[in-house]
């Protein structure tokens, strides 16, 4: 007969070959052979997670990945395997002040991987930031690694809910779910993906090792050290990685003490399992905190309001009310959005008000789905095993779907440690696992209930729901994966279910500044009116106004980048406070309009603050271009040797910056009036970094004519 776990086990073909009823063996593709069954099974979950996710292949680099890939030197720049560990997940060095602490360096290699086989491909020396890198190929390998996920969940359940009906059922929810477009079509969500292909990895490995100890100690050994390594291969993916021991912990006492396996000796090989894994999270955690150097990441209040709530009361309230969203978003995911924030989830202050509502309907979907997942319908379903074991079984596979809710969600609960928003999609991801499975259990059950009983019209009624349930879920991941094929389409997405969010309305503006500045900055006063103090509206703003052009326009962007450093003062606990890296983009842009308006002293205290803040800078090449624009500021005043020595300190920071390099041939060629050697020189090597740089190709083509005559 079927049991939850059995000590001894068998592989996975004895085990469906063995007691299954008719109706069981049409579910599973007739008399096919197992092992070809598994196979159709497979390419079936690859080929849904691939079609639901075909609108996610096209677009642009949005959202996050301008910081974790565009703007990350470990993705297209010079490499070292060192670097890996030494810096965060956005390129941010671990020890850096502003850094998030959040190394990935799985994760980031992948990314690099990917850049590496598009420089083969364009048979280039190398990448840069501002050309070279293609979304496409980052995309493709997103939407690969879902349908690898798919896979694995599939053949993983198989093992440990000893069914194959429920593990393919679960696969396909899971594969076309459109929670899941959150991490397939934004290219960052990679991290996600590769954590939960590891997370299942450790699971399969720890089911296995759980019942093969009986045939072979070496083997249970071997495995159940295996499961450390995928734990710690998890981690390094993503944080939430942590969370595959603790499901493995908690899958084997749940086998062995509260379902009853007490074979001879499988109690002290499962306190012996458990005991090793405690070892390896133990050992993960103190060498994750170690690299951290002990600190923890800091996030503003903005990012995250429901932490920095002073009540515990009110934080009990409000994590209730965060939670009750997730689950909402994970059985109907109707309004998703890139940026959730307190406009559109507020913070509950009171028991009594009317949001608590969702928390307790939240509560009853998932007391109704557990009770249909469980079985308990009004008839009496004939069943080949003993009831008891039966509906151990039944209550065996709720348990494990609520492992995969409840330890799956815990890293980004904030019950740990503060995160870094306020609601995020992105998260559930593994926690949804849990989900396809109570909503598999519950099909496969009222489909075996109707085959007992001989009713073929509601065993097609349910069959018919869940091709109806699949198909809409794609189509919504469809649908939904438009949205991030460019900014513009994302942020306007976001505007329809977080109208009230001014971060948004301001990633909007900046989505359309290049091409429309004129109609970013009326969106930029949309924000403003939201927020008042949102302080990198003011400032994206002051550089839309002097695109936009028009008279006046540079005396008013130097008027709004003064408010936005005033705006910066006041906001600390906002989403569109500046921060460090954006004052100094501020101070940076305030000295270059300065600069343009000829006010070159005030151009050159500003170019100081900035570079006062240059451990803060975004890029080593912000911080290089703040010192060569500094040294053209002197130039003009005629200060040459203080122009050349912020020249030499804009080449310590950034030896290859083109400019410099022709900047400095030019204050020769001014200072002693012709083509020196050295002005030839510097020309020389502008254009040996940068081929395509008109100044020092200019300068060099006179420089031939002054000398030749011709």
């Amino acid at each position: 007969s079927y049991r939850w776990y059995t000590a001894r086990g068998h592989d996975l073909h004895i085990m469906h070959r063995n007691h299954r009823s008719e109706s069981n063996r049409s579910a599973a593709g007739g008399g096919l052979k197992p092992l070809f069954a598994c196979c159709i099974h497979a390419a079936a979950i690859a080929a849904l997670a691939t079609i639901s996710s075909l609108t996610a292949l096209e677009g642009e680099f949005v959202y996050d990945d301008e910081r974790s890939i565009v703007r990350n030197s470990l993705v297209y720049g010079g490499f070292d395997w060192s670097d890996l560990v030494h810096h965060d997940f956005w390129g941010q060095a671990l020890d850096h002040p502003a850094s998030h602490l959040s190394m990935r360096p799985l994760t980031t290699l992948s990314f690099r991987m990917d850049a590496r086989r598009t420089q083969e491909r364009l048979e280039v020396k190398s990448l840069s930031a501002d050309s070279g890198l293609q979304p496409k190929s980052f995309k493709r390998s997103n939407v690969v690694l879902h349908g690898t996920a798919g896979i694995m969940l599939y053949i993983t359940l198989s093992v440990v809910l000893r069914s194959r009906q429920i593990a393919f059922l679960s696969a396909l929810l899971f594969s076309s779910q459109a929670i899941h477009t959150e991490v397939v079509a934004n290219i960052t969500g990679r991290a996600e993906i590769l954590s939960c292909i590891f997370v299942l990895s450790s699971v399969l490995c720890a089911s296995t090792a759980r019942t093969s100890y009986a045939r072979s100690s070496l083997r249970s050994y071997f495995l159940t050290v295996l499961v450390g390594v995928f734990s710690i291969l998890a981690l390094c993916s993503k944080e939430n990685g942590i969370c595959a021991l603790p499901i493995c912990i908690a899958l084997d006492v749940l086998a062995h003490y509260v379902h009853g396996e007490n074979v001879a000796g499988a109690t002290l090989a499962s306190i012996r399992r458990c005991a090793i894994w405690s070892t390896f999270l133990v050992g993960m955690v103190v060498a994750r905190m170690f690299v951290m150097d002990f600190r923890m990441p800091t996030y503003n209040p903005g990012q995250n309001p429901v932490a920095y709530l002073d009540s515990r009361w009110n934080k009990l309230l409000s994590y209730a009310f965060v939670y009750a969203h997730y689950f909402r978003l994970m059985i109907l995911p109707t309004d998703l959005c890139h940026a959730h924030s307190q406009a559109n989830i507020r913070l509950l202050r009171q028991p009594w008000t009317s949001n608590v509502v969702p928390i307790g309907w939240s509560a009853a979907a998932l007391f109704l789905v557990c009770w249909l997942g469980m079985g308990f319908y009004p008839c009496n379903l004939r069943v080949d095993d003993a009831s008891a074991g039966k509906e151990m079984t039944r209550r065996g596979r709720i348990a494990v779907a609520m492992t995969f809710i409840l330890f799956g969600f815990l890293p980004a609960s904030n019950l740990l440690a503060p995160v870094g928003f306020h609601l995020a999609e992105r998260v559930l991801y593994i926690p949804s696992i849990g989900w396809c499975i109570l909503v598999g259990t519950g099909i496969q059950h009222w489909h075996a209930a109707a085959a007992n009983k001989g009713n073929i019209a509601l065993q097609r009624m349910w069959m018919a729901s869940l091709c109806a349930l699949v198909a809409t879920q794609s189509v919504q991941s469809l649908l939904r994966a438009r949205d991030w094929q460019d900014a513009a389409s994302l942020h306007t997405s976001g505007l329809l279910s977080n109208p009230g969010n001014p971060d948004i309305w301001c990633n909007l503006a900046t989505s359309i500044k290049d091409h429309n500045p004129a109609r970013a900055v009326s969106l930029y006063e949309h924000a403003l009116e939201l927020d008042p103090l949102h302080a990198r509206s003011w400032a994206s703003m002051a550089v839309a106004i002097e695109k936009a052009g028009g008279e006046g326009s540079g005396k008013r962007a130097v008027e709004v980048h003064y408010q936005a450093l005033a705006a910066a003062e006041e906001c600390t606990d906002h989403l569109g406070c500046l921060g460090a890296s954006g004052q100094f983009e501020t101070l940076y842009n305030l000295g270059n309009s300065l600069l343009r308006m000829g006010s070159i002293e005030d151009a050159i205290q500003q170019y100081r603050q900035a570079i006062g803040l240059g451990n803060n800078a975004p890029t080593q090449r912000s911080l290089a271009q703040a010192w060569n624009n500094m040294g053209v500021a002197y130039k003009k005043l005629k200060e040459y040797e203080k122009a050349m020595d912020a020249y030499h300190s804009a080449l310590q920071v950034l030896p290859t910056h083109a400019n410099t390099h022709a900047n400095i041939g030019n204050l020769l060629l001014e200072r002693d009036g012709g083509y020196t050697d050295d002005a030839i020189r510097a020309y020389q090597k502008a254009l040996e970094i940068d081929p395509t740089h008109h100044n020092a190709a200019t300068q060099l083509a006179n420089s031939r004519v002054s000398r030749t005559g011709t």
